[in-house]
């Protein structure tokens, strides 16, 4: 069975590569920004009149990629305080505390824009 939300068939090219990661690829996190909340406005204003459910699905699957997508962005720190100084107080003073967060290492993870590594 399809998955339209999560796995849709239908954003998929022969090589199984999904649209999504070619706009992470490819737009700016100013870009990607405005796609999720185009798209993310799109479904829940026809939800009623097209597909329901399934559009506020889609919806929350945009949200949940604008959430992370900002998490990170706010990750980003100066190279010499990248750790988060909320979970690693003394990460200015111990060298080996500084570390990349995991919103931002995760291959598979939600995030997506040109800077994004």
């Amino acid at each position: 069975m399809s998955d339209n939300v999560h796995n849709p068939k239908h954003y998929q090219g022969r090589n199984v590569l999904e649209a999504i990661d070619v706009h992470r690829n490819f737009m700016s996190d100013e870009q990607l920004t405005g796609y999720h909340l185009g798209n993310l406005l799109k479904y829940l204003l026809r939800y009623r009149k097209k597909n329901g459910i399934e559009d506020l699905e889609k919806a929350k699957v945009h949200m949940d990629w604008l959430i992370e997508k900002e998490k990170a962005m706010l990750l980003k720190l100066d190279p010499l305080t990248k750790a988060d100084p909320l979970t690693k107080p003394d990460a200015l003073t111990k060298p080996d505390a500084l570390t990349k967060p995991d919103a931002l290492t995760k291959p598979d993870g939600l995030v997506g824009g040109e800077n994004d590594q």
